[in-house]
């Protein structure tokens, strides 16, 4: 007998899961807009971001890593005249010219990358944005519940001490998840794992918010708000309420 299918509605988005709610920062992003420059939503999925960002009035540049994701919701938005779309793939060449944004919301993307690349994409995205431009990013946390009890904060801890300045990536980061998943008895434990194997790379960063934010202040960026909090969207048996890093830094004029 199959294991039945949980409420929520993983998508047959390529790039990988979309939820069905709003970024937390949403309104850091949104009060970007300059009446100008438009805003970018980086990592779009089911452009719920970028839909509350052309009812604002603004005019949003939505990015997803897969063409066959992109052809589907601009399918579904093509009525919209304030959203275009565009493929894009971090820490890919940034295909936006120097202060030529004036908001960046980065949602879930980040934890794909490892230091170098992180490096990269920081520094393209302070390039593309205009003088008090802003970036609003969501990513993993290393405080992610379902690993706590796998020691994983010590891991990250004893990194820290070993490298300070780079953001260690896990590697193989479905092992963690299936040795968290067997501690759970709940009948959809092998639909969400086969999930997971079908999106989740070989590497994801979890990070520590202050070492995010350095990262950022590195590349010029002011720090305006690091902190954590919820992320109840994955899908997932168990959450805390410090799964995802939250951050907004300001491009100075």
């Amino acid at each position: 007998m199959s294991n039945p299918v949980p409420d929520f509605a993983p998508t047959e988005h390529a790039s990988g899961f979309t939820f069905g709610s709003v970024n937390p920062l949403i309104n850091d992003w949104i009060q970007c807009w300059n009446g100008v420059h438009p805003l970018l939503d980086i990592g779009c999925g089911n452009c719920l971001n970028a839909i509350k960002g052309i009812e604002s009035g603004a005019n949003v540049i939505a990015t997803e890593v897969h063409e066959d994701s992109l052809e589907k919701i601009r399918k579904s938005f093509a009525q919209q005249e304030r959203l275009s779309f565009m493929q894009l793939k971090l820490p890919a060449p940034f295909p936006f010219a120097e202060q030529s944004l004036s908001g960046i919301l980065c949602s879930e993307v980040l934890h794909f990358l490892d230091h170098d690349e992180l490096t990269q994409s920081v520094r393209s995205l302070h390039q593309a944005l205009v003088p008090n431009g802003k970036v609003a990013v969501t990513a993993l946390c290393e405080d992610f519940a379902p690993y706590q009890a796998l020691g994983f904060k010590d891991l990250k801890i004893k990194q820290r001490e070993t490298s300070p300045d780079r953001l260690m990536a896990l590697q193989h980061p479905l092992d963690w998840f299936e040795k968290s998943a067997a501690r759970f008895s709940d009948p959809n434990t092998q639909y969400l794992i086969e999930l997971h194997r079908a999106h989740v790379p070989a590497f994801m960063n979890f990070f520590n918010p202050e070492q995010l934010a350095g990262l950022f202040e590195k590349e010029g960026f002011i720090i305006e708000r690091i902190d954590s909090g919820a992320a109840p969207y994955y899908p997932i048996w168990e959450h805390g309420e410090h799964d995802q890093v939250r951050l907004v830094a300001r491009k100075p004029l």
